[in-house]
């Protein structure tokens, strides 16, 4: 950056973008835009280094926004923090799956809102660092060479949950990743991206299932045990971005199933009587885990192309000037529906993945989704 950061705020109340400029004015070159399609055109000519982003405005509302602009490469890195009245969880956790870094409620409180900004444009700096180190080296074998390393160490790990925690970390190290693992019993962080957002550090502690996001370059990974995020993944349009995923599934479903062993209480066994163990089809095992594998692979291709064709038309549609406010509402309301799908569909493959790997693990069988 030079001189003075550039600031881009997009919101349709002309107070508040008064009080942006005057609370930023002094040491930030502040531009304003009170429109989805002015805010467009400015992030284009301006270039901002963060965006300031309201959630509720008419015609392109703020979530819908933020997707148009981080599908511009030249903004995947840029900040962009939501200041809206709308701060629930769940407008959080919509705003980061749409591919936001940061949350401001409104009424603005200044102070915070200079704190947050200066906070994100440190750590887009850094992560801008970390990410073309790593993403040099998302070799496929590679990675899997490391998610076998780390694997056999967790299978011998007799440690505590904080010696796990930064084991984890170690092993996203080697895949050229930076993120934070939470353990939800302990309420441990690991990060190796320094302090954590409000909305990262929310995400974390809520966090159940996996929740991609696809529009920036962060993966939340989330079960009862732990909640991991990764700053600097491939996007989700890159050839390595599916592969890694899968590492990272098994990775965290590892080491969720680890922190449940490490609770159990130890107890004393008593020597069982010989038993002849019982007859198990192996052959007929791996070719069902063969069947499943291709059947989730069919399911999540074929899912993804059709339903994202039918989002691109749909946002194409949209933005036709003869559509009326009302048809270009119900247009959007099923783009946002297809994307759900997608969500629920791709969410859903995962944990059925999931569970496939952890029978095969019972059983002493070894299985890879590929």
């Amino acid at each position: 950056m030079e001189n003075r950061p550039k600031i881009l705020s997009i919101d349709d109340n002309d107070a508040n973008q008064k009080l942006v400029e005057r609370a930023l004015g002094g040491d930030y070159d502040v531009k304003t835009a009170m429109s989805g399609l002015s805010g467009i055109e400015a992030a284009v000519t301006f270039k901002p280094d963060a965006i300031l982003l309201d959630v509720d405005m008419p015609t392109i509302d703020g979530l819908r926004l933020c997707r148009m602009i981080r599908s511009e490469p030249l903004f995947a890195s840029t900040p962009i923090l939501f200041v809206s009245g709308l701060d629930s969880q769940e407008d959080q956790a919509r705003g980061f799956q749409a591919g936001g870094d940061d949350y401001i409620s409104k009424p603005i409180d200044v102070e915070l809102l200079r704190q947050k900004l200066n906070f994100n444009l440190q750590r887009a700096l850094l992560l801008d660092r970390q990410s073309s180190a790593s993403n040099d080296s998302l070799a496929l074998d590679q990675n899997t060479q490391s998610l076998h390393d780390f694997l056999l160490s967790l299978i011998s790990f007799r440690g505590t949950q904080q010696e796990l925690g930064q084991l984890v970390l170690d092993a996203l190290d080697k895949l050229g990743l930076k993120g934070a693992v939470y353990l939800h019993a302990s309420g441990d962080i690991f990060s190796s991206i320094g302090p954590l957002t409000d909305l990262e550090s929310m995400l974390l502690q809520q966090a159940t299932r996996p929740y991609p996001s696809e529009y920036s370059a962060r993966y939340l990974w989330g079960s009862d045990n732990l909640g991991a995020i990764i700053q600097n993944m491939p996007l989700a349009r890159h050839e390595q971005y599916q592969p890694l995923v899968q590492i990272l599934t098994t990775l965290f479903s590892a080491t969720n199933q680890k922190i449940v062993e490490l609770a159990r209480p130890t107890v004393t066994k008593l020597t069982p009587q010989r038993q002849n163990p019982p007859s198990v089809d192996y052959a007929g095992i791996q070719l069902h885990g063969y069947k499943l594998e291709c059947a989730l692979e069919d399911l999540e291709n074929s899912s993804e192309q059709s339903l994202a064709k039918v989002c691109q038309r749909l946002q194409e549609l949209s933005l036709q000037p003869d559509k009326s406010p009302q048809e270009q509402q119900a247009l959007r309301m099923l783009l946002d529906d297809c994307m759900k799908t997608r969500l629920a569909i791709y969410d859903q493959c995962l944990e059925i993945q999931s569970q496939y790997s952890h029978i095969m693990a019972q059983l002493g069988m070894k299985v890879a989704f590929n």
